[in-house]
């Protein structure tokens, strides 16, 4: 990386990754100007330019993981090597960028915790709301007790959508995190040999279906198409899925499983939007 390779002088010291192209042109052949030349590691020639430059950079989220705080540390951060970015090939940008900026995630929480109550409480008023029209409706058919039943039975049955706040990327647990940041850099097209797949796995409770809806909320929110299946019933609910056999049209005839997913020109037609 060129900037990496930045010539060795104190006033190259101070400089992001961004200010360096900003205000120094780097050149492979000697250039004719009156300005001081400086040389850099890999032999180019560094010449101050007269007037800074705008550069201009991808806009990234929290939600890209480490690709959003590898940028946000060449931003911040002026460095010579990559291990002053991360400082050991276990550790994550993330935790590197957090030891740095240790106030970013307190901010970061004050700034947004009120929108994501409020959020919250928008669809439970919503929830809250349907329900008593519901309930409304149907007065005329139920007693008092019933309707205090079906109320009660309604309330302990809601599922609310899944929000997570903008901090959710920070506060993951390291392998949590690192399979979504795995995820958000390498998931994609086909690459003309093969689909990239992921396998998550892990024992009860360590948080597979909540990294699942990581996943549909990032896919959601980058305006890609998708479909979430599920061996079971049980499992597709806590994912907010379909079951395999469902979605896919499986049926059995003549001892074997068959899918309809070739003959059905309806579903054909609807498993091309995720190709």
């Amino acid at each position: 990386m060129k900037y990496m390779s930045q010539p060795h002088l104190s006033q190259f010291d101070d400089l992001t990754y961004f200010q360096y192209f900003e205000r120094y042109s780097i050149i492979p052949s000697p250039p004719a100007t009156s300005r001081p030349v400086y040389r850099d590691e890999l032999n180019n020639y560094v010449v101050k330019r007269t007037k800074e430059l705008i550069t201009r950079h991808r806009f990234l989220k929290i939600e890209d993981g480490e690709l959003y705080f590898y940028q946000q540390l060449l931003l911040n951060v002026p460095a010579r090597s990559e291990s002053e970015l991360k400082s050991s090939p276990d550790t994550t940008y993330r935790k590197t960028f957090l030891q740095l900026f240790p106030n970013f995630l307190t901010n970061l929480q004050n700034q947004t915790m009120n929108t994501h109550h409020s959020r919250l409480s928008r669809l439970d008023n919503c929830f809250a709301e349907m329900l008593s029209r519901l309930l409304e409706s149907l007065s005329i058919h139920l007693t008092t007790d019933l309707t205090q039943i079906v109320h009660a039975q309604l309330t302990d049955l809601k599922l609310l959508p899944h929000i997570y706040p903008k901090t959710a990327m920070l506060e993951l647990p390291q392998d949590q995190y690192r399979v979504l940041s795995a995820i958000s850099m390498y998931l994609g097209r086909n690459d003309g040999v093969r689909w990239p797949f992921f396998f998550i796995t892990g024992s009860a409770g360590t948080g597979k279906s909540y990294v699942i809806n990581m996943i549909t909320r990032m896919l959601t929110q980058s305006s890609h198409s998708f479909i979430l299946l599920a061996p079971t019933g049980v499992a597709a609910q806590n994912v907010g899925g379909f079951t395999i056999h469902s979605a896919l049209h499986i049926i059995s005839a003549r001892g074997s499983f068959f899918t309809r997913a070739y003959v059905d020109n309806e579903l054909r037609g609807e498993r091309s939007a995720y190709q």
